[in-house]
């Protein structure tokens, strides 16, 4: 039996129905977008009202109850830093959908991109979802550690809930897969509004008398009457009438994301209440702490997954524990290198993808790579390899560095570039500052135009 064959516009009607089947597949209407963009604007503003609303109840608090003027303090701060996060992420979502197009998140032009929020919260190298849900239960822990009402504590508690809901993904994964770039910005908006909501309920707590009221009823019976509570360092201690304390004090915080990374000097905060610091003998299990000019610093040993500091002081010819602080140790996130270029004395950055023109690449300088978040390191460039792919034949040339500065070879394979050509910078092996370990970080691509 003979075999039939389609002619050839028939098999081109069935690849078009097949690309049109495909296009409304992942098609997302405008009445989606519409709605999505409705439902941030409106966060938007509840979001201007609710922090103008959360200032007065802190002066509110600060009158009727002044000692809680450090639990006030703690809270401000830690809010403004996570909304400080979120904004920063709602300008990158919007960067990576907007590209060349890019203002701001305000004003975000490709609403339907598919592809901007996945690779923004789920990148492997900086999963900015990731890190939302710990800022989220960080603050969460901060605001449940205050002694709250049972109902205050209930409303935070489903406010800040980030959890998915299947038992084989994460929370991340599970929310931003598949979200276009409008619903990122407007779900991340969300979570603004109800981290507002969260410290509103509050300092709400803070200035009703039932709280207060609470406060006087906790107090033990060992305590004497000439004496009173104040909020020292993020919980409620005991101070004397004359402003004497019965023990020293000691309160110490990583400086980053209350969390110690591993290979790295981790500065702590050390707060100290009625002992001066160089009174103070510190104990490291899990790393090694050294005190270097008033400052104090942990380096987790390589396999610790927790490290636990000690403080004891001595007192009356005796040693007294004055405090013990667990740190969780988390790995460095890999930096992102950036290819350096100089022209008349300014420096440009180029973090890839974007076209280059044929004529800039004879400015490329050098590699730099660094982690401006959660912690502020440089990484020292060690070596790093650079291929160009010729758009005429296909031809693959290559050429090295053992430095963090391009090559007298490189810069000739650069200078051989036109338009069309494609630019790899691969290879780049880096070490962190004070580690002998090296890292080999992403390549780095320049299109030429």
């Amino acid at each position: 039996m003979a075999e039939y064959r389609l002619p050839p516009r028939q098999k081109m009607i069935n690849l078009v129905y097949v690309v049109l089947i495909a296009m409304l597949a992942i098609n997302i209407s405008a009445d989606t977008l519409d709605t999505y963009t409705l439902l941030g604007d409106t966060s938007k503003d509840r979001i201007g009202i609710m922090k103008e609303y959360n200032m007065r109840l802190q002066e509110q608090v600060l009158d009727v109850n002044p000692d809680y003027a450090a639990a006030v303090c703690s809270i401000d701060s830690s809010v403004n830093s996570v909304i400080a996060f979120t904004d920063a992420v709602k300008e990158e979502i919007a960067k990576a959908a907007d590209k060349k197009k890019y203002t701001d998140s305000d004003h975000l032009k490709a609403k339907e991109n598919l592809d901007a929020v996945p690779d923004v919260m789920l990148s492997a190298i900086r999963p900015q979802g990731n890190r939302l849900k710990e800022k989220i239960d960080s603050l969460k822990g901060l605001f449940l550690s205050f002694g709250l009402s049972d109902a205050t504590e209930k409303a935070i508690g489903k406010f800040l809930e980030l959890e998915a809901s299947g038992k084989h993904i994460s929370w991340a994964n599970e929310t931003f897969r598949s979200m276009p770039a409008i619903g990122g910005i407007a779900y991340i908006n969300s979570i603004q509004e109800a981290v507002l909501l969260s410290e509103a309920e509050i300092l709400r707590d803070f200035s009703s008398a039932k709280t207060q009221m609470e406060t006087e009823t906790q107090r033990p019976d060992s305590i004497p009457a000439d004496s009173r509570y104040v909020l020292i360092n993020r919980g409620q201690k005991v101070i004397n009438i004359d402003g004497t304390l019965d023990v020293p004090v000691v309160f110490a915080s990583p400086m980053a994301e209350s969390i110690l990374y591993a290979g790295y000097d981790n500065q702590i905060e050390v707060t100290c209440v009625g002992i001066d610091m160089k009174d103070i003998i510190f104990s490291v299990s899990g790393g090694k702490g050294r005190l270097d000019d008033g400052r104090y610093y942990i380096r987790p040993d390589k396999k610790a997954e927790e490290v636990y500091l000690g403080m004891t002081a001595g007192k009356g010819g005796s040693r007294k524990n004055i405090g013990e602080q667990k740190f969780v140790v988390r790995e460095l996130p890999l930096p992102s290198p950036e290819i350096l270029s100089e022209k008349d004395g300014r420096i440009f950055r180029y973090a890839g993808n974007v076209p280059l023109p044929a004529a800039g690449l004879k400015e490329f300088s050098r590699i730099e790579a660094r982690i401006s978040e959660p912690v502020d390191i440089s990484y020292r460039i060690i070596s790093f390899e650079t291929i160009l792919i010729k758009s005429a034949g296909g031809q693959v040339l290559s050429a090295s560095s053992d430095s963090e500065r391009f090559s007298r070879e490189q810069k000739e394979l650069l200078s051989g570039a036109v338009p069309g050509d494609k630019i790899y910078i691969t290879s780049i092996i880096a070490q962190a500052p004070s580690s002998e370990s090296t890292v080999q970080l992403p390549p780095v691509n320049a299109p030429v135009y």
